[in-house]
């Protein structure tokens, strides 16, 4: 049956739909292309001194610094409610600079909050987590805040106009900073208090450089924003606060929560061979998720809207290529760490092999499930985002409690932790897919059972990594 007169699409129509899908299909494509690459010199800038602040810094001295992000990613999480997130939904620029702004002040005063907390409780806080000589280093939480809010708003911002170009320089800014600045409180003999200054300096360089220009972009926009538009979009997105923040707190708990266990359970040392591991295996996810769940994030916002039921493919198109492109690679990264990790790092990471095979299953179902990260929020969804989320947290946290409570060795730990967090990544993933109306593709498939059976391989011989 033919369509009624008048929904008939002409040749030219149908053609200049086409050419509208190609163009935002590369359009995309440049988006995250441009954001890799600032996100490849920025890894490049790491990957070229890491060997070098391994020598001038301890494990225990990066485990000081894991164990500062952690407590700052913790509160970093509160300090917008995460209305930040919101920034990217309204159509009306004035809109989006209200929510910045909401977003802004809860960020001034969550910093205020903390700075008090540290001024009575830092001495108490850095015992709980089994690193004393933190203590005076909690004076920079508020710092540390003020900085990680403000870099995300203006992201956020940024992102709305599609500057990504300058987000990919930013990144590059960000770790020349802070590498400039780590080797040269490091060849001082710093200390974790060199590694920790340089680390922040990095962050810091975020904001400034990112600021003028979306500044520019918005300029016209200001004079719109007032208190009655504040209040308007703090009540269009309260979702955001009742769901999308306990959501992001339960994730935060979940990755650094962890790191606070193995300080309070294993020590400083632990910490710092942990967090090097995580950095090796989060390589890809610098590189390429991290730049394409950003732009990723942008397009499922606008095909939701324009087109909902292409939603779906979307997505799946989006998680095979991920599977296909970054498998092998991954892989050898884990695999071979055991012949070039006390080459390139030194002596005193002779251990480190053992961190990264034992963690790799996670991590690479984690950078699989990279399109999935902002789906459920896109779609309405925070609940169901929040329920997985928490009894993953649970879940992994609880592995780590376990151990710790019975004694077990930091290898048997992580062991437990590993396939704890690869079995409930699985099942998180096939939930998300399912709420969107969407079947595991073979490729899928295949990516699932090779993480789920790496992990039972580690069971089978663990013994070895003693």
């Amino acid at each position: 049956m033919s369509a009624p007169e008048g929904l008939q699409g002409s040749p030219r129509s149908g053609l200049r739909a086409a050419a509208e899908r190609r163009l935002a299909g590369s359009e995309f494509l440049r988006s995250v292309l441009a954001l890799m690459a600032g996100g490849a010199a920025a890894q490049a800038i790491g990957i070229a001194v890491s060997p070098l602040l391994a020598r001038l810094f301890t494990p225990a001295d990066f485990g000081v610094l894991g164990l500062f992000l952690a407590l700052a990613a913790i509160l970093g999480e509160v300090g917008t409610l995460r209305y930040d997130l919101a920034v990217m939904l309204p159509d009306d620029d004035r809109d989006a600079l209200a929510t910045a702004a909401l977003a802004g002040g809860l960020m001034l005063g969550t910093a205020a909050a903390t700075l008090l907390g540290v001024a009575f409780l830092r001495r108490e806080v850095a015992a709980l987590v089994g690193e004393p000589a933190l203590a005076p280093w909690l004076w920079l939480l508020p710092a540390s805040i003020l900085i990680a809010g403000g870099y995300s708003v203006l992201s956020m911002l940024a992102g709305r106009r599609k500057l990504f170009r300058d987000i990919a320089r930013n990144r590059v800014g960000q770790a020349g900073v802070s590498a400039a600045a780590s080797l040269g409180l490091g060849l001082a003999r710093t200390g974790a208090g060199g590694l920790l200054a340089g680390t922040l300096a990095g962050q810091a360089a975020g904001p400034l450089l990112l600021f003028p220009r979306t500044w520019r972009a918005y300029a016209g926009s200001a004079a719109g924003v007032d208190r009655a538009r504040v209040r308007e979009v703090a009540r269009r997105y309260r979702d955001f606060p009742r769901f999308e923040l306990p959501n992001s707190l339960v994730f935060a708990v979940a990755q650094s929560g962890l790191v606070l266990l193995l300080g309070r359970f294993f020590g400083a040392e632990a910490v710092g061979l942990y967090a090097f591991a995580q950095k090796i295996l989060m390589a890809p996810y610098l590189l390429f998720a991290s730049a394409f769940s950003q732009a990723f994030y942008q397009k499922l916002s606008a095909t939701w809207a324009a087109e909902p039921t292409a939603l779906p493919g979307l997505v799946g198109k989006a998680i095979d290529r991920i599977v296909l492109v970054w498998t092998v690679p991954l892989a050898l990264l884990a695999g071979l760490s055991f012949f070039y990790a006390p080459i390139v790092f030194g002596a005193d990471w002779g251990a480190l092999f053992r961190y990264v095979f034992l963690l790799a299953p996670p991590a690479y179902l984690t950078l699989v499930a990279v399109p999935l990260s902002h789906v459920l929020k896109t779609i309405g969804r925070q609940r169901t985002a929040l329920a997985l989320n928490t009894s993953l947290s649970v879940a992994r946290i609880g592995a780590l409690l376990l151990a710790g409570a019975l004694g077990w060795g930091i290898l048997d730990a992580l062991l437990v932790f590993s396939v704890v967090g690869t079995l409930h990544v699985t099942f998180n993933l096939l939930v998300v897919l399912r709420r969107v109306g969407l079947r595991p593709s073979p490729v899928l498939v295949a990516a699932l059972t090779l993480a789920v059976g790496a992990a039972a391989a580690l069971v089978a011989w663990r013994w070895p990594l003693g």
